[in-house]
């Protein structure tokens, strides 16, 4: 890629990074080693972030659908980063940029895995294409230029159906144009949008809006998964019967539910420490994403084990605020205790998850689990605290892969405590 080429994608790409999602990632079990974060070339050949996948019998298709989510969330939540800094945080847009570039070439290497080499050679081009038809969108809507607004929309539209076309062209059965052409407007049109709102530094109407685009990236990469599984079915043994679809739903939404765990919190710590007017809307999302993750375990569990979860979540991250307090006045004493009431949190919703499911979710297996959660995120705040962005993605990326590890393992646990749900 030329200097001139990727000056223009880093001034310009915000609103078309959520491009990507009109293309698809696969198991990655194909693609088992991160790499770290460089600047791209269309001609590169590039190994994709590793997603955690099973292979056995109707848990593929839950496999791949957990793969989906947190391809498409991963997506999601770097071009909110991406636009978020682009407008507020100079300093952070290019790591940021770079962390989001990574995931359109995962992107492609996972389509490969599924439709070949030629196939994602050419869904990287019309990737790139998509994302330098955005640069005349920016600049007409910063201008207020009414005209040549429109004339770059049409333009960047015209490219999204190409890649809605390209899909159809590899799927036709099961992604018709009238799904994926009406699905990528969709999007685009959402991604302006909650930029708009960032624009505007309205970070509260931001979310509302992100969300919804959040929500309709779900459905893309659930409509994917399912595509995927009905054109490829000796891949996928026994994937048509209820239980591998519920089984799939389940590893879906706990991929999605500890995804946006991570988002926000990521988001909350950098608002915290380099963006207040953000911090409160941010920090509100993430706490809503503890009450949902409360409520995802009561259709198991029941009410009051789905309050109590809740309640301790919340606490988790409340006991958040004097960590950073304390290691942003580089206060040691206070932040030992600190900390150490954080570390005794995590025991608490290690050994509650234990005492609902002890078969499945030994101590053995939570308390370390949650430990390695609060020592990740502590490393990254660290960085973040620091404003090394470069370094907070490196630290913040296993800590992603760690919490992905647990929400399967969640399900997991599910699946086996309750197999008659998942039957047939």
């Amino acid at each position: 890629m030329t200097q001139h080429r990727r000056h223009r994608i880093v001034l310009f790409a915000v609103a078309a990074m959520a491009l990507a999602a009109a293309v698809f990632a696969a198991s990655a079990s194909a693609n088992n080693s991160r790499v770290a974060s460089a600047h791209p070339a269309r001609a590169s050949a590039q190994t994709a972030h590793p997603v955690s996948v099973t292979t056995a019998g109707k848990g593929k298709e839950a496999a791949l659908a957990a793969a989906m989510r947190t391809l498409w969330d991963q997506h999601m939540e770097w071009t909110y980063a991406t636009v978020d800094d682009f407008f507020h945080n100079p300093a952070a847009v290019g790591p940021t940029l770079d962390r989001l570039l990574q995931d359109q070439r995962d992107i492609g290497a996972a389509f490969a895995v599924y439709y070949g080499q030629a196939a994602g050679s050419e869904l990287t081009n019309l990737l790139l294409t998509h994302i330098e038809d955005a640069v005349p969108v920016l600049q007409a809507a910063q201008a207020n230029d009414a005209t040549a607004l429109a004339n770059a929309e049409a333009a960047w539209f015209a490219n999204a159906k190409q890649i809605a076309d390209f899909l159809t062209s590899l799927n036709p059965s099961n992604w018709p144009a009238s799904v994926t052409e009406p699905m990528m407007a969709t999007h685009i049109s959402q991604t302006i949008t909650y930029s708009v709102d960032l624009l505007k530094g309205d970070y509260a109407q931001s979310i509302v809006d992100y969300d919804l685009a959040e929500s309709h990236m779900d459905m893309m990469a659930d409509t994917l998964t399912q595509g995927i599984v009905a054109q490829f079915r000796k891949d996928f043994p026994g994937a048509e019967s209820p239980g591998a679809k519920k089984a799939a739903a389940l590893a879906a939404a706990m991929r999605t539910l500890w995804d946006q765990h991570m988002e926000w919190t990521y988001a909350t710590v950098d608002d915290f420490f380099h963006n207040p007017a953000a911090v409160g809307p941010t920090l509100d999302r993430l706490l809503q994403d503890q009450r949902d993750i409360g409520a995802a375990f009561v259709p198991f569990y029941g009410q009051a084990a789905g309050s109590e979860l809740t309640s301790l979540l919340l606490t988790h991250i409340e006991e958040a605020v004097p960590v950073l307090q304390a290691a942003q006045a580089n206060d040691a004493t206070a932040l030992a205790t600190a900390e150490a009431d954080w570390f005794a949190n995590a025991k608490q919703i290690a050994d509650f998850l234990t005492s609902l499911n002890p078969t499945n979710w030994p101590a053995s297996v939570t308390e370390p689990m949650m430990a390695t959660h609060i020592s990740q995120t502590i490393t990254y705040s660290v960085d973040l605290l620091k404003g090394d962005y470069t370094q907070s993605i490196v630290d913040y990326d296993p800590a992603e892969s760690h919490m992905d590890m647990m929400a399967d393992t969640l399900t997991h646990g599910i699946i086996a405590q309750f197999p008659n749900s998942f039957h047939g």
